[in-house]
C-alpha cells in the first residue's frame, strides 16, 4: 500500500504488516455489522431498503475516499473513509434474501451439489 508523504509529495511505501493492520478496522467493522446488526435491522425493515440505505452509505464512502489529497492523515484518508464503506455489510445478506426469496428447496440444494458448495 502507498500512502501520501505530506512533506515530500511523494508515495511512502509501507510494509505489508502495517498495511495489513492499517486497514483491519475495515474487515472488523464489515463483520460485526454483517453478523450482528445486519440479522436484527432485517426483522425490523425491509429487506429492499437495507440494501437501499448500504449502497448509498457505501458510495459516501467511496466519495469520502476519492477525497484524498497529500496531506491527508490516516484518519481522514484512510480509515475514515474504510469504515463508512465497511457498512455496505448491511446489504449483503438481505440481497441474498431477496435473491433467493422466490427459489425453491429443490432447486437450491440441486444449484449447491453443482456447483460443488
Amino acid at each position: 500500500m502507498v500512502l501520501p508523504d505530506p512533506d515530500h509529495a511523494q508515495p511512502r511505501e509501507y510494509p505489508a504488516l502495517l498495511t495489513g493492520l492499517g486497514l483491519l478496522p475495515h474487515t472488523v467493522v464489515s463483520i460485526v455489522v454483517g453478523m450482528h446488526f445486519t440479522p436484527r435491522l432485517m426483522w425490523h425493515t425491509d429487506s429492499r431498503a437495507l440494501v437501499s440505505v448500504g449502497v448509498l452509505i457505501g458510495a459516501a464512502g467511496f466519495w469520502w475516499q476519492s477525497r484524498i489529497a497529500l496531506d491527508s492523515g490516516y484518519l481522514s484518508g484512510i480509515l475514515g473513509p474504510a469504515v463508512v464503506i465497511s457498512l455496505v455489510a448491511v446489504c449483503s445478506t438481505p440481497i441474498t434474501t431477496i435473491v433467493t426469496s422466490g427459489v425453491n428447496a429443490q432447486m437450491i440444494t440441486s444449484w449447491a451439489g453443482s456447483a460443488g458448495v
